[in-house]
């Protein structure tokens, strides 16, 4: 992916959901997994991945309770900033960020703060494999591959023509198209979960060929450029944690078993 990328970090998620089952932090990304803040992972992962010039963070600063952050704030490489009152709200308020920390950005990686177990090089291989000229990438893997690296874990596929597919929680986005594709990537993300209602964005013929499994994803990307008029890619992962967010304790309790096995040197991470 040529040109000048920052990342902007979701993080604006109060603590409300099951993971305060695990912790009574305010927020989701302040709850402690492995012996960090949930969303210090991410932030990390963003700030190791080479393409990466500028990190903002939406939503609580974890720097005080993570030495490495509170170094990459001091370099002003990481920004923090108030979340928004929705998720759009947010966006905004990163890309503001982000552009008066790096000015000649052209393009953003908008990831969530709950995937804790990516890493810089997972970040980068996606930017990688994302063409140039799109306006959109979107991170796509595939069900074997993400049942493989994760057994058990519960995830919500789209069964296409090409094979079954979940979404990613990350999205390339090139800020000249940016207001075109807000209103697009917040629906995107919404209806992640929800395979009827993603296909239902695309038109009711869609929808019936990915109830009868005829659709592919080559479709669903040209469909989308004639939606929304955007140059749209899809991108098939080969890093699943890239689909592994913590929203639920038995994903907490998976996420938090990997990343110690990491640290023990009985995982790989890279």
């Amino acid at each position: 992916m040529d040109g000048v990328i920052g990342a902007v970090i979701l993080a604006g998620r109060r603590n409300e959901g099951a993971l305060r089952e695990i912790d009574p932090a305010e927020w989701e990304g302040l709850v402690p997994l492995a012996g960090r803040p949930m969303v210090a992972w991410v932030a990390s992962a963003c700030l190791e991945a080479p393409s990466v010039r500028q990190v903002v963070l939406v939503g609580p600063d974890p720097a005080p309770a993570d030495a490495a952050l509170a170094q990459a704030v001091e370099a002003g490489r990481l920004r923090v900033v108030e979340p928004g009152r929705d998720l759009l709200g947010s966006v905004r308020n990163g890309l503001v960020a982000l552009q008066r920390a790096l000015p000649g950005v052209t393009g953003v990686l908008l990831v969530t703060g709950d995937v804790p177990l990516l890493t810089g090089a997972m970040l980068e291989r996606f930017l990688a494999a994302i063409p140039a000229g799109a306006d959109v990438g979107y991170p796509i893997a595939r069900r074997q591959r993400m049942e493989a690296r994760f057994p058990g874990a519960a995830r919500t596929y789209v069964r296409l023509r090409d094979g079954e597919f979940t979404g990613g929680n990350a999205l390339y986005l090139r800020l000249a198209a940016a207001p075109r594709a807000l209103g697009w990537a917040e629906s995107l993300y919404a209806a992640r979960k929800q395979p009827w209602k993603l296909a239902w964005m695309f038109g009711p013929g869609v929808l019936w060929r990915v109830l009868s499994r005829r659709a592919t994803v080559a479709e669903l990307e040209r469909r989308m450029g004639g939606l929304a008029g955007l140059r749209a890619h899809a991108v098939e992962v080969a890093d699943p944690e890239l689909a592994m967010d913590v929203d639920k304790v038995a994903d907490y309790r998976q996420a938090e078993a990997w990343l110690q096995a990491a640290a023990g040197g009985g995982a790989a991470r890279g």
